[in-house]
């Protein structure tokens, strides 16, 4: 009798997501980085959203549902938001975050946990959704064979004149 290699044919399943409130082409930038991750052999990404949207977000809201669905995803039901509890944008130094906001997310975080425990999935990436990734991100983050890691970036919220500047992740 002889043995033979077994076929290694468990596929690794990452679950991406978080609260999305995006204006349509922040969001299609995240969404199409995450399509050009280099990821290792048999690992499969599934996106796990919750629907944090606006009233004037429709399109942001139809074109993340579209995404999600083509790619064997879900989007689960968030928390609802409190008239005026975050603010962003033209007049705002950063984010303008409220403890109403902070337990939302937290909340709808946490629906996306839930959600990767019952598919049994091997990880959970939490990457804001106005985020465009390096196509290394997910690779690097998965050869540091650790239980818990982070990737670390800068955000400027003024212009310091060098925008237009390339620069890599690193």
């Amino acid at each position: 009798m002889t043995l033979e290699l077994l076929p290694d044919h468990r596929t690794t399943t990452i679950v991406v997501g978080t609260s999305v409130r995006r204006d349509l082409n922040v969001l299609q930038a995240h969404l199409a980085s995450l399509d050009w991750q280099e990821l290792p052999p048999k690992t499969r990404l599934i996106p796990v959203y919750t629907a944090d949207f606006t009233d004037q977000q429709g399109d942001a809201k139809q074109y993340l549902q579209e995404w999600v669905k083509e790619r064997g995803g879900k989007i689960l039901r968030g928390a609802p938001s409190q008239a005026g509890d975050f603010a962003e944008g033209p007049g705002f130094d950063s984010h303008q975050w409220t403890m109403s906001s902070m337990a939302r997310v937290g909340y709808n975080k946490n629906q996306i946990i839930r959600e990767a425990l019952a598919m049994k999935a091997d990880y959970v990436f939490f990457c804001d959704s106005d985020l465009i990734l390096d196509r290394t991100t997910l690779q690097s983050l998965i050869s540091a064979d650790k239980n818990i890691v982070s990737a670390v970036f800068w955000t400027h919220w003024t212009k310091r004149g060098y925008e237009t500047r390339q620069i890599h992740a690193a």
